[in-house]
């Protein structure tokens, strides 16, 4: 899935200028000249970063700033103020919002490829975060002193659901072992139950990955993702 890039300014000619900049970055653009219509889909649409302009009329760059970081989907993604402002009062307002560049009026369209050349890197970090991949394997899972094999559905960077887990209770901790494909690696990862779909399944959390556990899932989804592509 390419990267969604939301626009927003109510200006359209600044639109046309940026949107004309990053078209050819393998980018699915969300473009707006109403920032009301920008606020339904930060509710509808999983996001990877935003572009705001901050005065516009209806909602301000601020406010939907604000949104963004209240969204469940996109509150993570990072977010690029379009201002012809640069006072500090208006820098702090939009750090507090949870602004995380601001990009200066005029547009120079080196700067805005080199942000988003050093958003890159957050982008994908918040794509794979959000990615859930099919995922079979048998899962050894020790519930106290029960032990029982488990089949993996699919997989997160946060989670994993579960089928052939019958009895485990929503709240329920347990310690799972399992073999990521193709890697000879295997993680011994503790995790709770925060969803019980039918008897036998159930959607676990990891809970206090390793740094190395977390490496290696990031590593791993990353490069399936490169192969489904």
């Amino acid at each position: 899935m390419p990267f969604r890039l939301m626009l927003v300014d109510d200006d359209a000619a600044v639109l046309d200028v940026v949107q004309s900049i990053v078209q050819d970055l393998d980018c699915e653009i969300l473009a707006y000249t109403d920032s009301r219509e920008a606020a339904e889909s930060i509710s509808r649409q999983k996001l990877h970063a935003a572009f705001v302009d901050l005065r516009m009329p209806h909602i301000d760059g601020l406010e939907l700033t604000r949104r963004i970081r209240r969204s469940p989907s996109n509150s993570k993604i990072p977010v690029v103020m379009i201002t012809g402002q640069g006072d500090a009062n208006t820098l702090r307002e939009g750090f507090a919002a949870g602004v995380s560049f601001f990009l200066n009026k005029p547009i120079s369209r080196v700067r805005v490829r080199g942000l988003v050349n050093a958003l890159l890197t957050s982008m994908l970090s918040e794509q794979i975060g959000y990615t859930r991949l099919p995922f079979c394997a048998v899962v050894e899972c020790s519930v106290n002193e029960k032990k029982f094999p488990a089949v993996s559905v699919d997989l997160s960077r946060s989670g994993m659901l579960l089928e052939r887990a019958t009895g485990l209770q929503q709240g329920a901790t347990l310690q799972m072992e399992f073999e990521l494909p193709n890697t000879g690696q295997v993680l011994k990862i503790r995790a709770r139950v925060v969803r019980v779909a039918n008897p036998d399944r159930v959607g676990v959390e990891f809970m206090s990955l390793s740094s190395k556990d977390r490496d290696l899932l990031y590593n791993y989804i990353r490069q399936r993702m490169k192969v489904q592509a």
